[in-house]
């Protein structure tokens, strides 16, 4: 709770009093008579109270406390209230043909519903630059950096932060905004050190961490926002919807911003060839969905044919509306990096819009000198719809449109891109090039991302593997600053990831995959995973494990190696009861590697008084009574690398027995005394095994018709057994 003290005192106009707002100052930075509704938002604080306190003698400490706006206002009458967001103010904007001369005097209004030219070619949006650079680069960063991560109505979008840029003229009111924007940029640290030659600056920019999980949001907020404009007065055009052709993302964020505004929304889609994820997103946002028998290209022909009938506006790509809110991502990178360029931007590629919509972005913030430069553009494409990388390659002779098919990337699955002369125009202004990748290619750059800590989609797959290739030939360099567009977010792509990592997908080696390990609900089984997985060893007595095992290492270097086994034996013997199943495997490894290492004489004092047995779960031993008859049998059958070996010339002797309980009466009327000691160490759960019990497992296993063997193989650790 906070005490007022009874000397604070409101400071209210007359006006402010009635509505309960307080009298606004602008910095003086932005008190310019030309356009006031450049105010910063910070300085504009609610209902405002001057506190005036006394410390100690040494003068007034002056606090404002911000009150928050009556309970029923909202933040657009908030922002109407306090003058902050307000029309054009002198700016605006038209369309005109695509890269059209300066003097061009083809001109259209953006209320006109147009996406050609008078030419059949493409449109731009053309903004009044002489009006923009009124004012200095640092006074658009200031203004722009003022708005980011508010709630102030419009400019807490990361698109309309920058509203003088995209739609000067809309009146904040006919904005439809989610606040989307203001994505994360990722630093790829880990990728960068381990997998590409030591990049510290690598960073990939999440446009996919927005509302739909795409990055067409940002384009669509500025799209529906129009529609809303003309639908509304004065305007009120008789649009009945908003349609699109779409391979998943735009469809996603077209029906949600419809339906944001109560606008019908309708989507084509090409049937059978988007993940579910992205059908489902549409259907639930109350889109019309018409699931057509084609693919994209055939999708975006019909709703170009049905859009001239009825009175259903555009919202593809070939609508350049949707640029102006895309090239704001361009915008971001420079605001996330204090407004220095980067070197390089890798952009995934489908339609082809969003690579001009960067370009776009960088090139507006440097002629208004915000920047001194734009970076080099990198266009990547899928090898199975890559049309864009063939007119590259061919040196941009006649651009030759493809049949796409199938691919991951599924969203940029498109053989006859709208936008390939913006795209061409982006790539030769910017030294650009294009890169192409498979769909192995795509899909191990896109899993071994996710190990380093990313979860990206196969679109961001592909501009990763075009980065892996540029950096393998040196175009671009370990310090070079590097920004990788990732399109959508890595949960709408779901089950192609499912099918990866469960090496499920044809001709494809998944170098990557991370399959779950099936283990039985047992401890043995568990450790034996996991040591294998992290490449551990287990040991909570080091020094005991440590002194036995270089003990048997010098005895393996020693001349005399039949004197010097007995420094080994006490040893180990010593450590007996402080050595787990695990720890007293590290011991025998080393003797195995005796037995490989030395003569067939040394090896059999060696089983002499140690016997070694292996099974699929490790190695055991334990001090050994093995007579000298069956000591003999076992000694020229050792094959240290299969555990029935050891015992298979036994073993070929108990074939004659008629019943089990004659062959295990066999087997102990042998080792009888062996056998007491193994069920006393049993008992002890010091977790070694010898011979008599090792046999009578390995006869269980063979003659009794058990399942499985490492089954009853940890029986004995887990059941006490009976004397």
């Amino acid at each position: 709770m906070i005490t007022i003290p009874s000397n604070c005192h409101r400071h209210l106009s007359s006006k402010a009093r009635a509505r309960g707002a307080e009298t606004l100052t602008t910095s003086p930075l932005f008190r310019n008579p030309n356009v006031p509704f450049l105010a910063l938002r910070h300085r504009h604080p609610g209902v405002v109270i001057s506190c005036s306190t006394t410390a100690g003698g040494s003068g007034e400490n002056h606090q404002q406390l911000k009150i928050r706006r009556p309970a029923d206002e909202n933040i657009r009458e908030e922002a109407h209230r306090r003058g902050e967001a307000s029309g054009s103010q002198g700016f605006s904007a038209c369309y005109v043909p695509f890269n059209a001369p300066a003097d061009s005097t083809e001109t259209y209004s953006l209320d006109d519903v147009v996406y050609r030219s008078r030419s059949g070619g493409l449109l731009d949006v053309r903004h009044d630059l002489s009006a923009l650079k009124r004012f200095p680069g640092s006074y658009w960063r200031d203004l722009f950096d003022s708005r980011v991560g508010r709630t102030t109505w419009p400019y807490g979008s990361g698109v309309w932060s920058k509203k003088e840029f995209v739609l000067p003229e809309i009146d904040p009111d006919h904005i439809v905004s989610l606040f989307e924007g203001n994505s994360n940029l990722f630093w790829a640290e880990r990728l960068g050190c381990d997998h590409l030659g030591g990049m510290p600056d690598l960073w990939v920019k999440h446009c996919g961490i927005s509302h739909t999980g795409s990055f067409k949001d940002l384009g669509m907020t500025v799209l529906v926002s129009q529609v809303n404009r003309l639908r509304r007065d004065p305007l009120n055009r008789p649009i009945a919807g908003v349609g699109c052709a779409s391979t998943g993302d735009t469809s996603a964020a077209l029906s949600a911003y419809c339906a944001a505004a109560r606008i019908p929304s309708i989507v084509f889609l090409p049937a059978d060839r988007i993940s579910l994820a992205q059908l489902v997103q549409p259907i639930a946002n109350g889109a019309t969905v018409l699931s057509i028998d084609t693919d994209f290209d055939g999708c975006m022909r019909l709703i170009r044919e049905v859009t001239a009938e009825l009175p259903i506006y555009l919202a593809n790509s070939l609508n350049s509306l949707r640029l102006e809110g895309q090239k704001t991502a361009a915008i971001e990178i420079l605001q996330q990096f204090d407004w220095e360029v980067p070197d390089w931007v890798i952009v995934p590629g489908g339609n082809l819009g969003n690579i001009y919509a960067f370009y776009k972005g960088f090139e507006m913030c440097r002629e208004l000198e915000l920047v001194d430069r734009v970076p080099r553009l990198v266009c990547a494409q899928a090898a199975n719809a890559n049309p864009l990388y063939l007119h590259y390659k061919s040196g941009w002779a006649d651009f030759k449109p493809v049949i796409a098919e199938d691919t991951f990337a599924s969203a940029i699955q498109i053989g006859d891109p709208v936008s390939i002369d913006r795209a061409v125009f982006a790539l030769e202004a910017t030294d650009g090039i294009v890169e192409e990748a498979t769909e192995e290619e795509l899909m191990d750059a896109m899993s071994l991302a996710d190990r380093t800590g990313m979860f990206a989609c196969p679109h961001t797959g592909v501009a990763l593997a075009a980065l892996f290739k540029l950096r393998e030939r040196g175009v671009i360099g370990t310090n070079d600053r590097t920004i990788v567009v990732s399109t959508a977010h890595g949960l709408k792509f779901a089950q192609s990831k499912v099918e990866y990592h469960s090496k499920e997908i044809s001709d494809m080696a998944c170098r990557y995959a991370n399959p779950p390990v099936n283990v039985k609900a047992n401890f043995g089984s568990v450790m034996d995973v996991l040591k294998k997985k992290l490449d551990v060893k287990v040991s909570s007595d080091k020094s005991a494990v440590g002194d036995a095992c270089a003990a048997t290492d010098e005895w393996v270097h020693n001349s005399q190696a039949e004197t010097s086994l007995s420094s080994i034996l006490p040893c180990i013997d010593e450590q007996t009861t402080n050595l787990t199943l695990y720890q007293s495997k590290e011991v025998i490894v080393q003797l195995v590697n005796v037995v490989n290492t030395v003569s067939l004489v040394n090896a059999s004092m060696v089983w002499q008084n140690y016997t070694c047995i292996v099974s699929d779960s490790g190695l055991y031993a334990t001090p050994s009574r093995v007579t000298p008859d069956i000591y003999q049998q076992l000694a020229v059958t050792v094959t240290v690398s299969c555990a029935l070996d050891h015992y298979m010339t036994f073993l070929i002797s108990l074939q004659n027995c008629q019943s089990v309980k004659e062959t295990f009466d066999l087997i102990t009327t042998f080792f009888c005394p062996q056998l007491e000691l193994d069920l006393r160490v049993v008992n002890a759960r010091l977790g070694l095994i010898s011979t008599g019990v090792m046999l009578c497992l390995i006869f269980w296993v063979l003659y009794a018709n058990r399942p499985q063997r490492e089954e009853v193989f940890v029986k004995p650790y887990e059941t006490k057994p009976q004397q």
